[in-house]
């Protein structure tokens, strides 16, 4: 047998590495889409001084600031191919003392037995893009968020959202915007029940 020369060895070590190395991954991008209207909640026109690493110099956009903040943050986790879109509100919700509704999110859509997806299983909007590797509901959001306008507007309400991108709020009353947003995004990317919690029967009879 003839030895192999060091150019013949040297172009099939790069064939078996090209084989057993991890493939390029997408990072998912995830964006949050203002869905307020003119003057109010994310577009509050109300002056601010930046705080916490938060640029913006108005109300609206540190709480935009704040929530697209956490959606780059979940964005570096995930590995998608297909934009991961977020509706974002704010609303009024309970707020009395030191009780309160922070937000909520959930998907806005979800999908089954679409090309990919594992036959007769629900999945979230975003995941099911992921998987079918498309836009599954073109022009609609995967993932619809509402926060409490009432937090820092409320004269019941002795908390305020903490806007700044430090994790460093000031006291106990203020309530940090990036991490509710955190919470409230793995909701709406499908941590979330989808059956009766008292008979555990499926949502569709689906997985």
């Amino acid at each position: 047998m003839r030895r192999p020369s060091r150019q013949t060895a040297l172009v099939a070590a790069l064939l078996m590495l090209a084989l057993v190395a991890p493939h390029p991954v997408t990072a998912a991008v995830v964006t949050v889409i203002n869905r307020d209207g003119p003057g109010e909640g994310l577009t509050d026109p109300a002056v601010r001084a930046p705080v916490g690493g938060n640029t913006g110099t108005t109300l609206g956009a540190q709480r935009l600031n704040a929530l697209q903040f956490a959606a780059d943050i979940w964005g570096t986790y995930l590995i998608s191919s297909v934009e991961i879109k977020v509706g974002a509100t704010f609303d009024a919700q309970t707020c009395t003392g030191f009780s309160a509704t922070l937000g909520s999110a959930g998907p806005a859509a979800a999908f089954f037995d679409f090309i990919g997806a594992t036959p007769s299983t629900l999945y979230p909007s975003a995941l099911a893009d992921k998987v079918a590797g498309m836009d599954l509901d073109r022009g609609f959001d995967n993932i619809r968020a509402r926060f409490n306008l009432n937090l820092g507007s409320s004269g019941s309400c002795d908390l305020d959202f903490y806007l700044g991108l430090d994790a460093n709020p000031a006291t106990f009353a203020d309530i940090d915007l990036v991490a509710v947003a955190l919470h409230e995004l793995g909701h709406g990317l499908g941590f979330a029940p989808a059956f009766n919690v008292s008979t555990g029967a499926e949502g569709l009879g689906l997985d």
